[in-house]
């Protein structure tokens, strides 16, 4: 009579009273395609290291750190600040920089508030803020020049002359000639540029002269025969 008790199936697992190493395994249970795996997964790891050590730029983006920081603001605040710095100097053209400063201060504060580049953001601020300050003092000091120079001038000629000469002056817009039979004076007055002038023609060996009178000061003095220049800009201005 055969014996029907039933016999549990081997297990594939190794025994532990039996020495015998499944098909495939070490005898510590690891399969030899997993000690390969691991056993290469270190060497291949350190050359990939040893990579990026000697060549950097292959590492890429360092994506733990996150996206780069945006600067468009910040950028240009500090162009737009260069610029009205550099023409803020310039008379009349420097008046752009009431403009642009602005502009370049205003950019500057959005990009600190938007934590861009710092020292891009305030060099822009303290550059835009500059050429306003620069702009303000050159456009004073060309309006107050302007107004010393071209504005209201008086001018008195004073000819002497020997006999009769024929006299040659500027009234402020034209030369105009007269024939003198001695001794002469004129006074005109007029609005722009300091400039006066003044000549006498006598025919022969006369003895004549001319004297000019700019603004109340006397600006130019000139003697001889037969024929004198006077000519001169408001030397009263130029000397204070």
């Amino acid at each position: 009579m055969s014996d029907q008790t039933p016999r549990p199936e081997a297990s594939a697992e190794l025994d532990p009273q039996d020495r015998h190493v499944p098909e495939g395994r070490n005898p510590d249970g690891e399969s030899h395609a997993g000690r390969a795996a691991g056993g290469n997964a270190a060497p291949q790891q350190g050359a990939a290291q040893d990579i990026y050590t000697r060549y950097p730029q292959l590492s890429g983006h360092d994506y733990a750190a996150g996206p780069p920081q945006p600067m468009g603001l910040a950028i240009a605040a500090l162009v737009i600040g260069i610029v009205s710095f550099m023409e803020a100097a310039v008379p009349i053209v420097g008046v752009a920089s009431f403009l642009i400063g602005p502009l370049a201060i205003v950019f500057g504060i959005i990009a600190l508030r938007k934590k861009q580049k710092k020292p891009m953001a305030i060099t822009g601020i303290v550059l835009g803020a500059a050429g306003m300050i620069i702009a303000a003092i050159v456009s004073v000091m060309v309006v107050y020049f302007a107004n010393q120079i071209i504005g209201a001038h008086t001018v008195r000629y004073v000819v002497t002359s020997d006999g009769p000469a024929t006299v040659a002056y500027f009234n402020g817009s034209e030369t105009v000639r007269e024939q003198i039979s001695g001794n002469w004076e004129k006074d005109i007055s007029y609005t722009g540029l300091p400039y006066a002038s003044v000549s006498v023609d006598s025919p022969g060996t006369a003895a004549v002269g001319c004297h000019i009178q700019m603004d109340g000061s006397s600006a130019t003095t000139n003697s001889g025969t037969g024929q004198v220049d006077c000519v001169s800009g408001n030397m009263q201005f130029w000397r204070r």
